[in-house]
């Protein structure tokens, strides 16, 4: 009996070291996610156009956030991008929705009917 007990415990433990590896993975592989040059470039024009939209300077930005202009023009020119503390405070700011600064287009809800088919979570309202 004991053996056995001690067999059980020993297989939980291997599992639970088994997942913990796994996790870590997991977290470590989306904690070191970048935003291409690309994806930099396009949203520092967005905010550059959505700042010259609210007709405000780069210096009144730096300012408000309490960040300097040159980190204004960095997330402008790409080189940099703000947090996401700043990106809402940016959306706040210039009026427009964070996901429109992000993704070129505002926000639209999913339709899960549109995925679902005509099954029974097609009428469920979202």
């Amino acid at each position: 009996m004991q053996i056995w007990l001690a067999q059980t415990c020993f297989a939980q433990c291997q599992f639970a070291v088994a997942l913990f590896k796994i996790l870590c993975n997991t977290v470590r592989t989306y904690s070191t996610f970048e935003m291409t040059k690309e994806q930099k470039q396009l949203l520092g024009s967005r905010l550059k156009a959505a700042r010259k939209e609210a007709e405000a300077s780069q210096e009144f930005v730096a300012e408000t956030l309490g960040v300097t202009r040159q980190s204004v023009s960095a997330w402008e020119t790409g080189a940099s991008c703000p947090s996401a503390l700043q990106l809402g405070q940016l959306a706040a700011m210039y009026c427009v929705c964070a996901h429109k600064l992000l993704f070129g287009e505002p926000f639209q809800p999913v339709r899960l009917d549109n995925y679902l088919g005509g099954g029974r979570f097609a009428t469920a309202k979202i």
